[in-house]
């Protein structure tokens, strides 16, 4: 389980989690979660899954899937024919 760190700036309190040695926002953390979910569950996953769902756009899905490949990227490949990611056979569940 991740612990939070606290960190203040401007007097306002930015929530950060650290996972495997990496410090990340919350929200991020709850993107990549999901990646990881439909990974998983379907074998496949797209932006605009993760846009719909989170309601965020174009350039931070692509920014989140940057993120999850910086975590596992063994787990998944891009198709560009179908701007899909699909998981592959060295898929491994980041989060449990």
């Amino acid at each position: 389980m991740t612990a939070p760190i606290n960190i203040y700036f401007h007097n306002r309190l930015y929530a950060r989690w650290r996972f495997n040695g990496l410090t990340m926002k919350y929200a991020v953390e709850q993107r990549l979660r999901f990646i990881d979910f439909l990974l998983a569950q379907y074998g496949h996953v797209n932006r605009s899954a993760i846009m719909d769902y989170f309601g965020i756009g174009e350039a931070t899905a692509t920014r989140d899937f940057g993120e999850y490949k910086k975590l596992k990227s063994s787990n998944l490949v891009y198709n560009g024919n179908d701007r899909t990611y699909y998981k592959t056979q060295f898929f491994e569940r980041v989060w449990r």
